[in-house]
């Protein structure tokens, strides 16, 4: 068990569980899992002890699917996939901010240079690939440095992208097609 963390909250009874949970993180899209740092738990069977993979200085930020997690290590994101009890690196994303779409397929990269483009990877247990990068002027970071960086999103329908650098107010926004961004 852990000695810091919240406890769980049964919605349907209203009712906390008795165990220690990490105090935030990630849950799986199925809701069986939830991640902190490099440790996953399994909420569907609490009798079992959380499984630490070993990610080297990876910590888990999304749950692409119930197996693949896209995790942050020092300025660069790297897409694992998780087995009973070890994970296989898919891919790295260096020097790059990235969020996984919603139905975890596409996995939007901003990268942390100036003038370089915002890339779509498409994502497998097979690996990531790099699948489009953003059009134009507005696809392209234009500075770096400050502590926010570049920010990328997608819609809860996972159809449209967002690309914005903070704390500046421009934000420029693309719909996803099967022929690429537009």
């Amino acid at each position: 068990s852990v000695a810091w963390g919240t406890t769980l909250l049964d919605l349907a009874t209203l009712k906390e569980t008795p165990d220690a949970l990490p105090a935030a993180g990630p849950f799986s899209p199925d809701g069986q899992r939830v991640a902190s740092g490099d440790t996953v738990w399994n909420l569907a069977d609490r009798s079992r002890p959380p499984v630490k993979y070993h990610l080297g200085e990876s910590a888990i930020t999304q749950f692409l699917t119930d197996r693949i997690v896209l995790a942050r290590a020092g300025k660069d994101a790297v897409v694992w996939l998780l087995g009973e009890k070890e994970a296989r690196p898919l891919g790295k994303l260096v020097n790059a901010r990235a969020v996984g779409s919603p139905d975890g397929k596409l996995i939007a990269a901003a990268p942390r240079a100036e003038d370089a483009a915002v890339e779509l990877h498409e994502v497998s247990e097979a690996g990531v690939t790099l699948k489009h990068t953003l059009p134009g002027p507005e696809g392209k970071v234009r500075k770096d440095g400050d502590a926010y960086g570049p920010q990328v999103a997608f819609s809860a329908n996972g159809r449209l992208a967002l690309v914005g650098l903070l704390p500046e107010t421009s934000v420029h926004l693309w719909t996803l097609t099967p022929d690429g961004p537009k």
